[in-house]
C-alpha cells in the first residue's frame, strides 16, 4: 500500500504540474489548494488540527500588508499551509526552484518571492507593500529548516522577516505520532526526494496547524524577533 501511495502521488503532483501550465495564476491558489488537500489525502497525512483560523481569514480580508512566520522542518510544511490556509505565497530560497521538476514554475505560478544573495529585506517590502484585501499573505520560514539547538523547539531565527517593518502573524506546525522523524536533514546531505517521501511511509501522524496573534512590528528588530520566536516556542511545547 505504501508503494502504491507513492506512485499515486507522483501521479498526481505531474496532473498538478499540467493543470497549472492552463490555469490562469489569479485562479492558481484555489487549484493548488484542491489538490493539496487530495495529496495529503492519498499520503494518509489529512489529520490536520487548526486552530484560530479565523485569525488567518480575518487578516486576508484586511487591505494591509502582513506578514506569516512559521517554523519550518519538512518539506510537507508548504502544502500543509496550502491545503489549510489557501491563500498564501512563499518566499523561496535560492535554491527553492530546484527542489524538483517544474518547481520555478510552480513558485512563479504561486506568487513566490525568491531570495536573492542580498537584499532581502527590500526584497521582501517590494513585493507585499502593496497588498490589497483578500490577495495572498507572504509565509517566511526564518528559522530556514536550520538544525534545532538542543533544549530548544524552533532553530533560531534570521532578521529579515522582523526588519521589514509589517506586522507578523505566527503560525506553528507540529508533527506528531511519527514513526519515521519528517525533518528533512538538509545540513546532514539527506536528498530532497527522500525527505519528500519518508513522510509518506508513516503508519499514522498527526499534524497540528495553529494560527497566533497579531503581533504589532516594531522598529527593535531583535525585540521583535525574540518576542515572536518565544510565542511560537511555548505554543509548541503545548500542542
Amino acid at each position: 500500500m505504501i508503494i502504491l501511495r507513492i506512485i499515486i502521488a507522483i501521479i498526481l503532483v505531474f496532473i498538478y504540474l499540467l493543470c497549472i501550465l492552463i490555469t490562469p495564476k489569479k485562479n492558481v491558489y484555489i487549484l493548488t489548494k484542491y489538490f493539496t488537500t487530495l495529496l495529503l489525502y492519498v499520503c494518509k497525512l489529512s489529520k490536520i488540527n487548526v486552530s484560530n483560523k479565523h485569525l488567518f481569514n480575518h487578516y486576508c480580508r484586511k487591505n494591509k500588508p502582513y506578514i506569516i512566520v512559521a517554523n519550518h522542518i519538512s518539506l510537507w510544511d508548504g502544502i500543509i499551509m496550502n491545503s489549510v490556509f489557501g491563500k498564501v505565497r512563499y518566499l523561496a530560497g535560492q535554491n527553492a526552484d530546484r527542489v524538483f521538476i517544474g518547481s520555478k514554475y510552480c513558485l512563479d505560478k504561486l506568487g513566490c518571492v525568491t531570495v536573492k544573495e542580498s537584499g532581502t529585506v527590500k526584497t521582501i517590502q517590494k513585493h507585499i507593500k502593496n497588498r490589497k484585501a483578500n490577495d495572498s499573505i507572504l509565509v517566511i520560514f526564518p528559522d530556514a529548516m536550520d538544525p534545532i539547538p538542543l533544549g530548544k523547539n524552533i532553530a533560531p531565527f534570521k532578521t529579515g522577516a522582523f526588519a521589514t517593518g509589517f506586522d507578523i502573524l505566527p503560525v506553528v506546525i507540529k508533527y506528531k505520532n511519527y514513526n519515521i522523524n519528517p525533518t528533512f536533514y538538509w545540513y546532514k546531505n539527506e536528498n530532497p526526494f527522500h525527505a519528500w517521501i519518508k513522510i509518506m511511509l508513516n503508519d499514522s501522524i498527526n499534524i497540528n496547524v495553529k494560527v497566533l496573534p497579531l503581533i504589532k512590528a516594531s522598529s527593535n528588530i531583535i525585540n521583535m524577533k525574540d518576542t515572536v520566536y518565544n510565542s511560537m516556542s511555548e505554543c509548541l511545547k503545548t500542542l
